[in-house]
């Protein structure tokens, strides 16, 4: 995915993303392209990079904390699955746990 430069406010630099594919681990290629992002991004301004992995990807997540990055924030997420459509809300005091 990338995202239109001109409509982020800066110091932010467009989003990309990028995978390597399995038969390509161990060449460095993963290195190289994460070192080359980086000097883009410093060469482009920015004050620091962000990425998101998710939490099962322990391969990738080995491999940026090889690379410096340290986890700043985490992402929770429930699944709705078979819960159905649910009625209006109605009442929207929020003292209240969620009753299905």
């Amino acid at each position: 995915m990338l995202m239109d430069k001109e409509r982020l406010p800066s110091p932010f630099l467009p989003q990309s993303t990028l995978y390597v594919r399995a038969s390509y681990g161990g060449t460095g290629l993963a290195q190289h392209l994460m070192c080359q992002a980086q000097r883009w991004a410093a060469t482009s301004g920015a004050a620091c990079i962000q990425l998101y992995v998710t939490t099962s990807n322990e391969h990738a997540r080995a491999f940026y904390r090889k690379c410096g990055w340290q986890p700043e924030q985490e992402i929770w997420r429930l699944e709705m699955q078979g819960q159905g459509p649910m009625e209006p809300l109605g009442d929207l005091s929020f003292n209240r746990k969620c009753v299905f």
